[in-house]
């Protein structure tokens, strides 16, 4: 018994002298170890191919066959206007696709000279003034009436700027 307790109190007394002795001296050495050191230079640096670019070609285009995307793109965004009208849209989607439409025929009437460029100009009037009614809390006319006349417009365009029929006044 007497063993036990002297067991018992060196256990104890060298618990405490450890814990003073790490407080008193700190612990130096698990700081170095978490402390973050400066990064060593590498002294195999890896070779770093450089490729010479490529340099690809323009897409050389003629103004001809820039005309020609932008009726086809004319063609499928003023099907799909009339599409919107007849099934009753939104209205934000109506005029995105009145917007694209505008956009194209605008790109076309760049590309035209003469007589040809001046008579799309009440076409995109018409297309302006059926946005602005469109966008307008209350519409001046209804989209019935204004379908009709975005079909007779497609009708007139379709008709008279047709590649094989605009062919001469197409700037060079």
């Amino acid at each position: 018994m007497v063993n036990k307790q002297y067991y018992y109190r060196t256990v104890s007394m060298l618990c405490c002298l450890c814990i003073l002795l790490l407080s008193v001296t700190g612990c130096t050495t698990l700081r170095k170890k978490f402390t973050r050191q400066k990064k060593k230079d590498r002294t195999e640096k890896q070779e770093v191919a450089i490729l010479e670019p490529i340099i690809y070609p323009a897409k050389v285009q003629t103004t001809a066959q820039v005309y020609q995307y932008h009726y086809s793109l004319w063609q499928v965004w003023q099907k799909e206007l009339i599409t919107a009208l007849e099934i009753r849209e939104s209205i934000k989607r109506t005029v995105y696709h009145l917007d694209n439409v505008i956009v194209n025929l605008e790109e076309m009437q760049a590309l035209l000279t003469g007589e040809k460029k001046d008579a799309l100009t009440p076409y995109l009037k018409t297309l302006y003034r059926c946005k602005g009614d469109l966008e307008a809390p209350v519409a001046s006319m209804s989209l019935a009436s204004w379908k009709t006349k975005l079909q007779s417009i497609e009708r007139n365009i379709r008709r008279d700027y047709v590649f094989r029929k605009i062919k001469e006044s197409i700037a060079p």
